[in-house]
């Protein structure tokens, strides 16, 4: 939740907004937009793994990958580093 938290208060420092909720029910993109915030989120937590070393970085980089497969979004021949 911190980085929903950190990506709001930038939002409120910046624009003016209305909010509604009353009944709310998810539109299409609406639902992409959450399925996005979450894969941010669990990249973030990736990257601000302070338990990794440099030669961790490759794993790190392969986390990140597999968040997107997950997301259907894979990276093609660009992954096959065999």
């Amino acid at each position: 939740m911190e980085l929903y938290h950190d990506m709001l208060c930038k939002i409120l420092e910046s624009e003016e907004f209305q909010v509604l909720l009353p009944k709310w029910k998810m539109s299409i993109e609406e639902m992409i937009e959450m399925k996005c915030y979450q894969a941010l989120n669990e990249i973030k937590k990736i990257l601000e793994d302070e338990s990794l070393n440099d030669s961790d970085c490759f794993e790190s980089i392969e986390k990140i990958i597999t968040v997107f497969e997950t997301l259907g979004s894979g990276i093609n021949e660009r992954h096959d580093f065999g």
